[in-house]
């Protein structure tokens, strides 16, 4: 059975298209993911949100998912790449909006926000769609693959979680080394009075 299942791997990775499909596949989720943290950062920072009006921008932003639930017919009609094009497109045209409308205008700084999730709720679809053809006969080996790639993702290191990191390090480290000089400044002193 490992057998198959390395000769259905052998067989998937000597077909080019699918390797593209692969690629586009992680540039979705790695968009997907870096859009929205750097969404949290910027609406913290620079548009000084409450956390209660940044969830409720996450929240609108999210209506873009809709998209998905008309992908089935889109994808029969025009293809599978077409859509994913599409998508890609879409996505592209939101993300550009937003960096031009940050400053401008809030609601259409929203609106390119649901443009962008639109755009990649698209591309999911269709790109599932896509790999699943290109898998000809392994195709369940190849969807198999995708979701390993879905779950490498979203379990590896995102720049939320680096970010989060390195704030931390940075405080344990200011922490430590407060504690360190602090302490011998004090055990200074308490000698100094002793003395």
């Amino acid at each position: 059975m490992a057998t198959g299942v390395f000769e259905a791997f052998r067989t998937l990775v000597r077909i080019p298209a699918l390797l593209v499909a692969y690629g586009a596949a992680v540039t979705i989720l790695m968009s997907f993911v870096t859009m929205f943290f750097g969404l949290n950062e910027f609406a913290v920072k620079q548009l000084h949100l409450s956390p209660e009006r940044i969830l409720w921008l996450r929240l609108i932003s999210m209506t873009g998912v809709v998209s998905a639930l008309f992908c089935g017919s889109w994808i029969r009609r025009f293809g599978p790449v077409r859509v994913l094009v599409a998508g890609f497109l879409t996505a592209a045209a939101g993300l550009a909006g937003e960096a031009a409308l940050s400053g401008v205008n809030m609601a259409l700084f929203i609106a390119a926000t649901v443009v962008f999730v639109a755009g990649i709720a698209a591309a999911v679809p269709a790109i599932i769609s896509r790999i699943g053809l290109l898998g000809l006969a392994a195709r369940g080996m190849a969807l198999a693959l995708y979701g390993f790639f879905v779950f490498v993702r979203k379990s590896g290191p995102n720049p939320g979680r680096c970010a989060d990191a390195l704030r931390i390090r940075g405080f344990m480290r200011d922490a430590v080394r407060h504690h360190v000089y602090g302490s011998g400044r004090f055990g200074v002193e308490r000698q100094t009075v002793r003395g």
